[in-house]
């Protein structure tokens, strides 16, 4: 990966600091249904917590039953995400997923899991995560992400409490006609 940033004013009006990522990606990973494990190494995007962001490592997934799938991964951010050689980011967690059958009228994939991340043996940040979808055939739908942090040491003292909802997206639809879909959505992604 490689990460750009420029610090500049431009004649034209256009933004003081931009960056940019271009992203490569190697990976193997290995999900069949029909078989009870499941496993991803190199760089990869965690398949059910996408919250976890790219990750230089592996995951290990096992079914539990046709209906509950749980996973643990480990690895290090990627030196593109941020801006400074310095840090050194490391990730691990893990999650469980619920999905009810494809073909239920009602279908809905819920996944919750946890992740921690340190910087030299320093927690910089520990959260809680709700992810999923619901939906009502192609008539109507629900999806949403959550964040809980967990506050501790240094970060509870900068966020004064313990616990603090970080990020929330809820995206609702509905389908109208054919031809015509509705949505209303909250997002306070940071």
């Amino acid at each position: 990966g490689r990460y750009d940033m420029r610090n500049r004013t431009y004649s034209t009006g256009g933004p003081e600091s931009e960056w940019k990522n271009r992203l490569w990606v190697l990976s193997l990973s290995f999900e069949d249904p029909g078989v009870p494990v499941s496993f991803a190494v190199g760089r990869f995007l965690p398949r059910y917590l996408g919250n976890a962001g790219y990750l230089d490592g592996g995951l290990i997934g096992a079914r539990i039953s046709g209906h509950l799938q749980a996973g643990i991964f480990a690895g290090q951010k990627p030196a593109w995400a941020y801006d400074d050689s310095r840090v050194s980011l490391h990730r691990y967690g893990g999650y469980l997923v619920f999905r009810s059958n494809p073909d239920d009228a009602l279908y809905f994939e819920q996944t919750v899991g946890g992740i921690n991340e340190y910087h030299l043996g320093t927690t910089s940040r520990s959260f809680l995560v709700w992810n999923g979808s619901m939906r009502s055939g192609s008539v109507a739908g629900v999806s949403q992400s959550m964040e809980l942090d967990i506050n501790s040491g240094w970060r509870r003292s900068r966020a004064g409490s313990s616990v603090s909802l970080s990020n929330a997206y809820v995206q609702t639809w509905l389908r109208l006609s054919r031809a015509v879909r509705v949505s209303l959505q909250y997002d306070n992604r940071q």
